[in-house]
């Protein structure tokens, strides 16, 4: 058996332990598939064999901290991050069945080796192994071994999500103190507990262990220094982000392997302020890594945008992304994107849309990263926000004009929809449609009270909405726009029973504000000078 043979029987063997204790369950897929199929990720290595040579030919890594970013290298991480999707749940169950039996262990060892075959046929004829454990696999070339200048990648594989699973788990996302990891900071626990809890009752089976473990098994089979770096995809962004921040405290635990680069696509923010500011300050030291981390992020991508905390009240402690980002597009050169560090990141607005999330679109984007041209034959569609049809722009409405303007009436409907809440707030010649997340289990209607201290955020930014539960049967409705409150309505259940409004049931939403278009415009314009006339004649 040759020693890369015995290396990878080695680490099957520690994921069939860790697993077997475990009754596992390949559920159906669900309905939204965020990963590429096979043979299109056949397709995409075939169309871009320039960019993955040369990324190869970088080791995947962009140079000592502090060097720009190499979209070469980024668009080989994410070739790594798409393909280890691909893994065969079922054909690892039915390993994990065999092993539990203790009567044919290489047969087991065998299924685990063919749950990755479509992975290793992605990369036929150049022949590069791929070695993928039940959430992380490792690449290497095939003369890692001999190589002058080896290199690894360590890829965290993502998962399939649903709109409601985003918005239920990450809008307000616990965190955790990781104790004895990554500097005691708080981190979003379903982040956490995967990687650093153990699947049983002992310390090796800890899978951030584990993939240590396996670092240095294939390091140790290397003549020479290997070059690594980690990589991932949405959830499997969060996941190598913890693992690169662990290892610039821990080190590979072997001299032989080298931590470079780390390179995320479309992942969640992992941790509050006090984690993003300790990974700043260890990779900066460059104590134990010697590249640099990147967030890809793809335009109108809404999962680097959670977990988020509320614009009002704000949060003392937010949950801040890591530096360093950068925005890609399908149609345009990448932009640098602005440190979160220090700030209060915005709310984010309301899903419509997971395609921009999806492997498929940000291959896209990275190949116009690289190219500066679109693939062919790749029609991605887009997800947009609905537009208000407004017939008057921002500068035909007086900032003043519906200031400490009150209204009372049956003007504010809301009632679910499916999966959302959608309202209509009627206030004069405008129409404030809402969706939301969440549910209701009753319809409310009638506004209370309703004051915006000025229009222009109506329909210059986004509003972004807050409901809390103010009374028995009363939601209030608090509007803001870029994180200050600027408006107010509320609305009661119909029968005026408490059994509406359940804390946590609907939690937030966005309005999206258009003249009513019955109204006649002129007549639009003339009342609003009225009314502005008429406050500053109060004020």
């Amino acid at each position: 058996m040759s020693d890369w043979e015995t290396v990878k029987k080695n680490i099957i063997k520690r994921h069939l332990s860790q697993l077997e204790p475990h009754e596992l369950v390949a559920g159906p897929l669900e309905n939204l598939p965020l990963f590429s199929t096979y043979d299109e990720l056949v397709t995409w290595t075939n169309d871009s064999q320039t960019q993955i040579n040369q990324g190869q030919n970088n080791r995947v890594y962009g140079g000592a901290i502090g060097a720009p970013i190499n979209f070469n290298n980024a668009f080989m991480a994410f070739m790594e991050s798409a393909a280890v999707y691909l893994r065969d749940v079922s054909t690892v169950i039915s390993a994990v069945n065999l092993y539990r039996t203790g009567n044919d262990e290489d047969g087991a060892i065998a299924l685990m080796e063919n749950s990755t075959q479509q992975i290793s046929d992605l990369r036929h004829p150049d022949g590069h192994p791929l070695m993928v454990g039940p959430f992380c696999g490792v690449f290497v070339p095939k003369d890692y071994k001999t190589s002058s200048n080896p290199y690894m990648g360590i890829m965290y594989k993502g998962t399939n999500l649903t709109s409601r699973e985003l918005l239920n788990d990450f809008w307000a996302a616990l965190s955790v103190r990781a104790s004895g990891y990554v500097w005691n900071s708080q981190v979003a626990e379903g982040f956490y507990y995967p990687l650093i809890s153990t699947y049983y009752k002992t310390a090796s089976l800890v899978p951030y262990t584990m993939v240590r473990s396996a670092i240095s098994d294939i390091a140790n089979g290397s003549t020479n220094n290997v070059i690594m770096h980690v990589t991932g995809h949405s959830l499997g962004g969060a996941y190598g982000a913890l693992t690169y921040a662990q290892l610039t405290i821990d080190g590979s635990g072997v001299t032989k392997a080298i931590l470079g680069d780390l390179y995320t696509f479309g992942a969640p923010r992992v941790g509050r302020g006090d984690f993003s500011g300790s990974f700043k300050t260890a990779v900066a030291a460059g104590t134990t890594c010697t590249g640099s981390p990147w967030r890809i992020v793809n335009k109108k991508d809404i999962v680097p945008k959670v977990p988020a905390s509320p614009p009002w009240p704000l949060s003392l402690d937010p949950y801040i992304h890591i530096d360093s980002a950068y925005m890609i597009y399908p149609d345009q050169t990448p932009t640098l994107q602005p440190s979160e560090i220090g700030t209060h990141p915005t709310w984010p607005a309301l899903v419509t849309s997971f395609e921009p999330h999806k492997t498929r679109s940000y291959y896209k984007s990275l190949t116009y990263a690289t190219t500066q041209s679109s693939p062919a034959d790749l029609g991605t569609t887009w997800g947009t926000l609905p537009l208000p049809a407004t017939t008057l722009t921002s500068d035909d409405v007086d900032n003043k004009a519906f200031w400490n303007y009150e209204t009372t009436g049956d003007s504010f409907i809301l009632e679910n929809r499916g999966d959302y809440v959608v309202g209509q707030l009627q206030y004069g010649s405008l129409i404030g449609e809402i969706t939301a997340s969440g549910n209701i289990s009753a319809s409310f209607v009638g506004s209370k009270i309703f004051n915006f201290d000025s229009t222009e955020g109506l329909f210059t930014s986004e509003n972004q909405c807050v409901f809390i539960k103010e009374a028995k049967a009363q939601l209030g409705v608090y509007f803001v726009v870029n994180g200050v409150l600027v408006g107010y309505a509320s609305v009661v259940t119909k029968d005026n029973q408490a059994h509406g409004v359940t804390d946590g049931t609907l939690t937030r939403g966005q309005c999206i504000w258009k003249f009513d278009e019955t109204s006649d415009v002129l007549a639009i314009q003339d009342a609003m000078a009225v009314d502005a006339e008429r406050l500053l004649t109060i004020t």
